[in-house]
């Protein structure tokens, strides 16, 4: 069920990427900072060690390629 404290959590943690990370964004890769963001939302649980949340993400990449030309222009 989604509630206002949980987008409210969403997005701050989206204002801390933008301001202490990336500092701007551009439109190109809009769709890839929300992407990393939703990721570290869903992802980002306190009781889990930096070993189990790194294997999460790389099962989850297997099979998976980003070419160059598949960039937004």
């Amino acid at each position: 069920m989604a509630h206002a404290n949980g987008m409210e959590s969403v997005w701050a943690v989206s204002k801390r990427g933008y301001n202490g990370i990336y500092h701007s964004w551009s439109r190109k890769h809009c769709r890839a900072y929300v992407d990393e963001f939703s990721f570290r939302s869903n992802e980002g649980c306190c009781g889990r060690d930096t070993q189990e949340g790194l294997s999460s993400l790389f099962s989850r990449m297997g099979g998976k390629a980003l070419a160059y030309k598949a960039l937004p222009a």
